[in-house]
């Protein structure tokens, strides 16, 4: 089922540059960067290292910690994402003549539990952190972005506006779409940048995609403390600290 909300044909957004910064939520955050990265950036767009845009992330609600932060769960349990209402994300800039392609990668994502039923591919990942959403600047209401949704959208899935801090969209064949006015982005730890998946183990190659990042300015440390994946005997900045 599609939702279509009146509105101007272009976001300001969309009218000022040829791209825009899009986030894509279904799972864990790790597959995800990892199917962007090779499946839409590399494959589709051509993108060599330093023009790669994918980074993962935090997204989903407008509570934040102190100073911005959203960060991974940690002993300190200081501004857990999970707590304060977001989902595992990855953000993307996306050409506006790409964006049937993103989507049809997103919609391509799901897999059928069964007949006329669609849910993310790490089933084991349950809750909110983990619930489908599609950030866009104006939301349902970027009509370009919408349409180019609806002819990806495959499965036919709800698509309805989220409301921040959302429940599970897990077996409600849902996706939530949030404006990213509202709703903005926040980078995950470096540390967590480029990750193997809990099943995959992806080649060193990739694993340096996050320095490369860092040197262009796309990614920066920080101030989360060690989390319960990085190693939590290190301080922020170690963990944060990346090689290439």
């Amino acid at each position: 089922m599609l939702v279509i909300c009146n509105s101007p044909a272009l976001s300001v957004a969309e009218s000022a540059s040829a791209s825009i910064s899009m986030y894509f939520g279904n799972g864990c955050f790790f597959a995800r960067q990892n199917l962007f990265v090779n499946h839409f950036e590399r494959k589709v767009l051509g993108r060599d290292d330093g023009q790669l845009s994918s980074i993962a992330g935090y997204a989903g609600s407008m509570k934040t910690g102190p100073h911005g932060a959203a960060c991974y769960h940690n002993p300190r349990n200081f501004s857990d994402y999970g707590t304060l209402g977001h989902a595992e994300a990855v953000e993307i800039e996306v050409p506006l003549e790409s964006l049937d392609e993103v989507f049809a990668i997103y919609f391509d994502s799901f897999i059928q539990l069964e007949k006329g039923r669609w849910v993310r591919p790490d089933l084991y990942d349950q809750g909110a952190e983990y619930r489908s959403l599609i950030g866009v600047p104006g939301g349902l209401t970027n009509t370009r972005v919408l349409a180019a949704m609806h002819r990806a959208n495959v499965h036919n899935m709800t698509l309805r506006p989220g409301q921040g801090s959302d429940p599970d969209t897990f077996l409600s064949n849902t996706v939530l779409v949030m404006d990213t006015a509202r709703f903005p982005f926040i980078q995950a730890e470096l540390c967590l940048q480029f990750h193997d998946d809990t099943n995959v183990k992806y080649p060193l190659s990739y694993h340096r995609y996050a320095g490369y990042l860092q040197k262009e300015g796309r990614l920066r440390a920080s101030s989360c403390p060690s989390n319960f994946i990085c190693n939590s005997t290190r301080s922020a900045t170690q963990s944060d600290a990346i090689m290439i």
